[in-house]
């Protein structure tokens, strides 16, 4: 990302908190409460080493514009670099459609 001149940063505020948590997995995340008790059907920031999974999601999801030196990724913000306008505008439409295909 050193040489570019370009940026473009997208938040994915539906992406984290959209992760469903495995079948077998959801009594790992459950809690009672006075009312009743509850099992989470999505990830939470409180459960343990889910920043870490899905930062490694994110990554797995746009590896080849990681790769390429073109996409930089922290937990739900994509930062998309280039040199010029049109490849910027390129790369971002084909981060964001790699993205919504992907996780679907």
């Amino acid at each position: 990302m050193g040489n570019k001149k370009l940026f473009t940063k997208m938040n994915l505020q539906w992406g984290y908190n959209n992760v469903q948590i495995k079948e077998e997995d959801k009594w790992k995340a459950a809690f009672t409460t006075h009312v009743r008790s509850f099992e989470s059907m999505v990830i939470f920031f409180g459960m343990t080493n889910s920043p870490a999974m899905f930062q490694g999601m994110m990554n797995e999801i746009i590896k080849d514009f990681i790769n390429k030196g073109k996409v930089a990724v922290f937990v739900d913000d994509v930062l998309v670099g280039c040199s010029e306008l049109k490849l910027g505008l390129t790369l971002s439409a084909h981060s964001l459609l790699e993205l919504t295909k992907r996780t679907r």
